[in-house]
């Protein structure tokens, strides 16, 4: 096992950001400015469809490319803000549809600073695409991420499972261009499975089902963090090589970066059925290849910085012993991972001990509860508190110089917020979490970390406590290690140990 506390595999990943302006780029690198042409994917919910588009000025936007200049301001103008619906065309199937409405939407993209440096997070409504930390000789590329709009409209009748095709034009704005998907099917799990149904989703379907593990390596983890007596949250996390993956570019002055990019994964129960399914797409469009996905000035084909390398989704799941297996396809090849998923019935009256994570990356989060980012990102729901986030490591293997963070969770049915105190006034802590290092192989205890008391009224009366924190592994050998934690409380009840595997290169 590596990373999680649950299970997690090893097998033999190119994706891309969307939104993006480039304005300054490598010092070694002669690479300047691109522009990603992609947008959210389309949505059906109830009788409405929801599609993202992103609106630009074509004639500014020429005219930069034409002189390049590096102050990040003078691509501000680029997107065309303040449209209405009356702006916009929208035609299925080549026909022209109704608009209902058109609001503006936040970007997609946001630039993420963490322990491991900065990098982009594209945030779609089933979970998260995690790109490259820029290198140490990129610190001068900057991005500006662009918004878009939500135009929706109610499609004519069609049947469940039908696909359709898309076009979105801009009226009254002779120098505006737009980009949104070519197409969606009409699904109801739409949202957290938009590949079910389409062409792209069925071959990915087929690597699914293949004998093999295909030519993509991949790492796959998950940890279960229960919910109620027989519901937990499963938070999946996938990790893959971006320069693994393929792609094209078509070199002019102006390069166009062809890409296809998408996941696929399914959860099956113990009689085979599939228990859960969920899908998503990094870029960039379901049209196999034929959508345009960005603008390259001068770029090398070496650069990574398009190109995700994890991804995180989240699912529910009731109590039960289940098997997970997901691909990635790059439209070409695909890399393929299965792990088993074992999910406790949680006795909400007792001391128990959520699934065990560890990680590279720690983040403040400005004090953001949870159930704020929850809101912003559908049902992914961050693991962290409300000062830390972490995003959990599928493979595990740090180097010395290299934090370690963790991320558990505590039921605690009779925490009161108040320590537990003896008539000779010795008082304990209502709740602790005690941790050590062992060595894999010798299971010899090679650190002890202090013990982390959660003090009276630190949280709410009868939640679940997460904690996080940082371990310093500088001083330890290279080698194979476990994480194991322990809860203890005020009556004297405590849990398993339950661990966590890494290695130090």
């Amino acid at each position: 096992m590596t990373g999680c506390s649950t299970q997690i595999a090893r097998y033999a990943g190119l994706l891309v950001v969307p939104f993006l302006v480039f304005t300054t780029w490598f010092v070694l690198a002669p690479a300047g400015y691109a522009q990603r042409a992609s947008s959210r994917p389309i949505r059906v919910e109830s009788n409405q469809v929801l599609v993202p588009a992103l609106v630009w000025n074509q004639r500014l936007w020429e005219s930069l490319l034409r002189t390049t200049p590096r102050d990040p301001a003078a691509y501000r103008d680029i997107p065309i803000r303040n449209l209405a619906a009356s702006d916009f065309q929208v035609f299925e199937d080549g026909r022209g549809q109704m608009i209902e409405k058109v609001t503006p939407e936040d970007p997609s993209v946001l630039s993420v600073r963490d322990s491991m440096g900065e990098h982009y997070e594209y945030t779609t409504a089933a979970g998260r695409w995690i790109y490259p930390d820029i290198p140490d000789f990129g610190k001068g590329f900057m991005a500006m991420t662009w918004p878009t709009y939500l135009i929706v409209y109610t499609p004519p009748m069609s049947p469940e499972g039908s696909c359709h095709q898309l076009e979105v034009r801009i009226i009254n704005h002779p120098d505006a261009a737009a980009f949104a998907r070519s197409g969606y099917c009409k699904t109801t799990a739409s949202a957290s499975d938009p590949l079910n149904g389409t062409k792209f989703g069925q071959e990915m379907e087929a690597d699914l089902n293949s004998a093999t593990n295909g030519n993509i390596g991949l790492s796959l983890g998950a940890v279960v963090s229960p919910l109620e007596a027989n519901l937990a949250r499963v938070h999946i996390v996938l990790e893959f090589d971006p320069k693994s993956l393929h792609y094209e570019l078509k070199w002019k002055k102006i390069g166009n970066l062809y890409e296809t990019i998408g996941m696929i994964g399914r959860i099956y129960a113990q009689d085979g059925s599939i228990a859960a399914r969920f899908s998503d797409f990094a870029c960039c469009d379901y049209s196999y290849g034929a959508g345009l996905d960005w603008l390259i000035i001068h770029n090398w084909k070496g650069n990574i910085l398009f190109s995700p390398a994890a991804y995180e989704t989240q699912v529910y799941l009731p109590a039960g012993e289940y098997k997970v297996r997901v691909v990635l396809s790059d439209g070409r090849g695909f890399g393929r991972a299965e792990i088993p998923l074992s999910i406790e019935r949680h006795d909400r009256q007792r001391l128990a001990l959520g699934g065990l994570c560890i990680s590279k990356h720690g983040r403040k989060t400005q004090g953001e509860p949870k159930e704020a980012a929850a809101k912003q990102v559908g049902r992914f729901i961050p693991l962290g508190t409300r000062d830390l986030e972490i995003t959990p490591a599928a493979n595990a293997s740090f180097r010395k110089r290299e934090a370690l963070y963790y991320y558990f969770e505590v039921n605690e049915p009779q925490f009161s917020g108040q320590a537990a105190c003896t008539g000779a006034g010795d008082c304990k802590e209502p709740l602790q979490a005690n941790l050590k290092i062992v060595e894999a192989n010798s299971g010899e205890a090679r650190k002890y970390l202090p013990a982390i008391d959660v003090a009276p009224g630190q949280i709410p009366e009868g939640l679940v406590v997460p904690f996080i924190g940082k371990v310093d592994i500088s001083q330890l050998a290279k080698g194979s290690y476990r994480l194991e934690v322990q809860a203890t409380d005020s009556a004297g009840r405590a849990t398993p140990w339950r661990s966590a595997n890494f290695t130090i290169q």
